[in-house]
């Protein structure tokens, strides 16, 4: 998503509000231009958006990538992590690539927790 580009567009779309200005005469319905600005998300709304996302990665996922990235502002990467959720695609390929990894280690240890007792 940052080699294409739309990291930082999705990004923007969560961090920021773009409004514009729109005035109507009185009894004329004539619309006259006004200006266009950007608001800025507040910290809390970052956070509410970072906690829905962990709840869609499961197990803590959102606070090991957050923690990992520690060297980084901390809001830009709960943004990351949000933009990263929400993304369909990704996160199918993410479940795939799960699910190869872990048939690949339980084929390969599946022999030894077999010996297991079971509640081990």
């Amino acid at each position: 998503m940052r080699e294409a580009g739309t990291l930082g567009e999705r990004a923007r779309q969560i961090t920021g509000i773009d409004l514009k200005i729109i005035a109507l005469g009185y009894g004329t319905g004539v619309a006259e231009k006004g200006g266009a600005y950007t608001i800025e998300a507040a910290a809390a709304d970052i956070d509410r958006h970072f906690q829905q996302a962990g709840r869609r990665l499961g197990n803590g996922l959102h606070m090991d990538y957050w923690r990992a990235q520690e060297d980084r502002d901390a809001d830009v990467v709960k943004v990351e992590v949000v933009v990263l959720a929400q993304d369909y695609e990704g996160m199918k390929r993410l479940e795939i690539f799960a699910e190869d990894q872990f048939d690949a280690l339980y084929a390969k240890h599946k022999r030894n927790i077999g010996r297991l007792k079971e509640q081990r």
